[in-house]
C-alpha cells in the first residue's frame, strides 16, 4: 500500500471512530444489550384508574364497577380497556437508548413533551412513565426521575395518543337477531311492524322478505356509532320530536327505543334510557331504518 493510500485510510479510520463517539455522546453513552423495566401486577381488577396527562390535556379512565371503567365521566369501551391491560402486562423490554437529560427533546420524552401514564392502585400510584415519541412499533419511555430512556415495543406509545372520544364506548345496541320478536318503525310519519310469525315474518299483514329481514336485524347484532357530538353540537340535538324511531321487541317482552335526530351530515340517535347521543351517517340509517316496501316479499300481492 503505498503512502497516500495508507493516509487516506487512517483519516477515514478517524473520522468513522470521531462519529461513534459523537453519536454516543448524544446518546448519552447508550450501549445495545436487552434491558427490562420491571412493572408491577396490573389488572383490571386490582386497577382504580389510569390517568394519561399531555398538552392537550388529560384523559382520566375510571373503574367504576367490578368491569365497567369510564373515560371523562363517559362510558368506556371494553376494547379499548383490554388492549390498555395487554400493554401493561408484564416487564418492558428494549434498548438504553440515552442517558443524557440533554438529549430528551430528542425523543419528546422531556417532561412538558411527554405523555405521562399514571396507575393507580388503592390511590396510590404504582405505576408512572412518561412516553415519548414512536419509532415503527417502537416507542421511547422513561421513569420521571431517571434520565435514562429506553426504547421499547409496546402499544403504550399509540395508546397513549388517543383521545377521549377514542376510549368511549361506541356501541349503541347488540342484539342476536334471533331474539328479535318485533320491529316497529316510524320514518317520515309513516308508521309500520314487522312481527315474527312461527317461522316466518309479518310486514302490516303482508309476507315479509325473509333475506331482507335478516339483513335489518343482523345490523342490529353490533350496532357502533361513527363518533360522538362536541360540546357546541349537543346543545342543538333535540330527541323530544324525533324524525325516526325504532322499537326492537325481543322474546320475553323487552322493549330496545332508539331516536333519530337529522343534521346536515347524518344523524344523532339516541337509545331510550340513556342520555349519550351518537352519530351514525345518513347511509347506515337509512338502512337501518327502512322503508316497509323493501321489506316485503316480491311474490306478495302488495310487493313489487
Amino acid at each position: 500500500m503505498s503512502p497516500v493510500a495508507l493516509k487516506r485510510l487512517i483519516v477515514a479510520l478517524g473520522i468513522l471512530v470521531f462519529g461513534w463517539v459523537a453519536a454516543e455522546m448524544l446518546r448519552g453513552g447508550s450501549n445495545d444489550g436487552t434491558v427490562e423495566l420491571s412493572m408491577p401486577d396490573i389488572s383490571p381488577e386490582n386497577t382504580d384508574s389510569i390517568v394519561v396527562d399531555r398538552e392537550s390535556g388529560r384523559v382520566a379512565l375510571v373503574r367504576v364497577g367490578d368491569s365497567e371503567w369510564t373515560v371523562n365521566g363517559y362510558r368506556a369501551g371494553f376494547s379499548g380497556i383490554s388492549e390498555l391491560f395487554a400493554a401493561f402486562g408484564g416487564a418492558l423490554h428494549g434498548q438504553l437508548a440515552a442517558q443524557n437529560p440533554e438529549t430528551h427533546s430528542n425523543f419528546e420524552i422531556g417532561d412538558a413533551a411527554a405523555r405521562r401514564v399514571r396507575v393507580y392502585q388503592s390511590d396510590s400510584a404504582v405505576a408512572d412513565l412518561l412516553i415519548g415519541k414512536r419509532s415503527g412499533d417502537r416507542v421511547y419511555v422513561r421513569r420521571p426521575d431517571e434520565n435514562e430512556v429506553y426504547s421499547v415495543r409496546s402499544a403504550l406509545g399509540s395508546l397513549a395518543m388517543r383521545q377521549i372520544n377514542d376510549w368511549r364506548d361506541r356501541v349503541i345496541v347488540a342484539l342476536e337477531p334471533d331474539s328479535v320478536a318485533e320491529f316497529e318503525v316510524t320514518r317520515d310519519a309513516k308508521r309500520y311492524s314487522l312481527r315474527r310469525s312461527a317461522d316466518a315474518w309479518i310486514v302490516d299483514g303482508a309476507p315479509a322478505d325473509t333475506a331482507a329481514v335478516g339483513r335489518l336485524l343482523n345490523q342490529y347484532r353490533a350496532l357502533n356509532a361513527t363518533g360522538f357530538p362536541n360540546d357546541s353540537q349537543q346543545v342543538d340535538i333535540d330527541f323530544s320530536a324525533p324524525e325516526r324511531v325504532i322499537r326492537l321487541g325481543v322474546f320475553g317482552g323487552s322493549w330496545t327505543e332508539l331516536r333519530f335526530d337529522s343534521t346536515s351530515a347524518g344523524f344523532w340517535v339516541q337509545r331510550l334510557g340513556d342520555s349519550t347521543a351518537y352519530r351514525l351517517d345518513q347511509y347506515r340509517v337509512n338502512q337501518l331504518v327502512p322503508l316497509d316496501t323493501s321489506l316485503v316479499a316480491k311474490d306478495s300481492p302488495t310487493g313489487e
